[in-house]
């Protein structure tokens, strides 16, 4: 299976006490699985490191997720969403880095 996250993009902001998209394209024979999404501190590219579990068990096919944006969120123009898809070999999948407000 192939998946690329499509939202947030690099420049998008997010505010704390809102809400905020991701979205992604799923292709191939694992189409209609389940994933995990999760946000991450992206500060340093070579050891990204959980921050929140946003959503898990969602189905590969949905496409796109609302997720609450906590008011305990540290500010950051460096956090990135990171998709684990259940039952699946392939590595994490993440986002370009954006910004918590």
């Amino acid at each position: 299976m192939s998946l690329a996250i499509v939202f947030p993009v690099s420049g998008t902001t997010w505010t704390r006490g809102g809400s905020g998209r991701v979205a992604w394209s799923a292709t191939g024979s694992s189409v209609g699985g389940t994933m995990e999404v999760a946000l991450c501190d992206a500060t340093d590219p070579d050891n990204v490191l959980p921050v929140a579990d946003l959503a898990a068990g969602v189905r590969t096919d949905r496409g796109s997720l609302t997720v609450d944006v906590s008011p305990t969120w540290p500010p950051s123009q460096s956090y990135a969403i990171r998709v684990v898809v259940d039952n699946d070999a392939e590595p994490p999948v993440y986002s370009p880095r954006f910004s918590v407000i």
